[in-house]
């Protein structure tokens, strides 16, 4: 990447001259969106799409959407700044009329682009902002404080990746959202009756309280078997993959 993208008072992305290696270690110069379907869990019919960012090199070889975001968080101007033009992307290259679920890190919320940042997502109907689950007190209060922000402005949210192993469970987030989306870890952790009992109990809640429930991870139709006798509203995951849409590539 040879210059970095930055944002002028009308959100729209300029070039500042300034440079950043960290993606060029990685080789990254593109990018792209790809927009998996949530489907309902009986019917399979289309609910909404997750629009997840793809990346690449310049010979069209992947890069780890987990390596370059790890690498991001070290400089947080950088990340807020890719943050912003991944979501202009995700957002106009979006099917038409969908339900359109984003992922949004509490920590690329820069005061630099978070003006722009909300003033994109409010503008964009049909959308809801998946907040990461924490990690530890601080991620907790910094998701609870977008959150917050979010819902003054309208914009529903859902609590991503619950019950990841490296994840803690925040009951306030909890609580606070429209949706809950159960990580993929749960479709092994379901032979145990013990997380049995709990997803049971997590989705009932989730039933009684009027939110919406989707799990991810499902790869295969004996995975799809066993989760078809929870109170589930959703799914998620590679055995849906040819209904996958990706965008062309662009240069970050």
């Amino acid at each position: 990447m040879g210059s970095l993208s930055v944002v002028n008072n009308e959100g729209e992305i300029l070039q500042d001259g300034r440079s950043s290696n960290l993606l060029a270690v990685l080789g990254v110069d593109r990018c792209a969106v790809e927009y998996q379907p949530i489907v309902g869990l009986h019917d399979q019919q289309v609910y909404a799409y997750e629009a997840l960012a793809r990346f690449y090199r310049k010979n069209n070889e992947s890069v780890s959407p987990l390596s370059v975001f790890q690498a991001l968080h070290s400089n947080p101007q950088l990340l807020g700044r890719c943050e912003l033009q991944l979501k202009k992307y995700q957002i106009r290259f979006a099917p038409n009329n969908a339900r359109l679920f984003i992922n949004l890190d509490p920590h690329a919320m820069t005061e630099e682009v978070h003006e722009p940042m909300m003033a994109l997502i409010k503008q964009r109907e049909n959308l809801i902002v998946e907040l990461i689950e924490n990690t530890d007190l601080l991620d907790s209060k910094a998701s609870m404080a977008l959150l917050l922000m979010l819902r003054d402005r309208g914009i529903p949210c859902a609590l991503d990746d619950i019950g990841a192993s490296e994840s803690m469970l925040s009951i306030d987030l909890l609580v606070a959202v429209g949706y809950l989306k159960f990580d993929r870890r749960w479709v092994s952790l379901l032979r145990q009756q013990n997380y049995q009992v709990l997803f049971q109990n997590l989705l009932g809640f989730a039933r009684a309280t009027g939110r919406i429930s989707i799990l991810e991870g499902i790869e295969t139709e004996q995975e799809l078997d066993r989760v078809q006798q929870f109170p589930l509203d959703y799914i998620q995951g590679f055995l849906f993959k040819e209904r996958f849409i990706q965008s062309d590539m662009f240069p970050l």
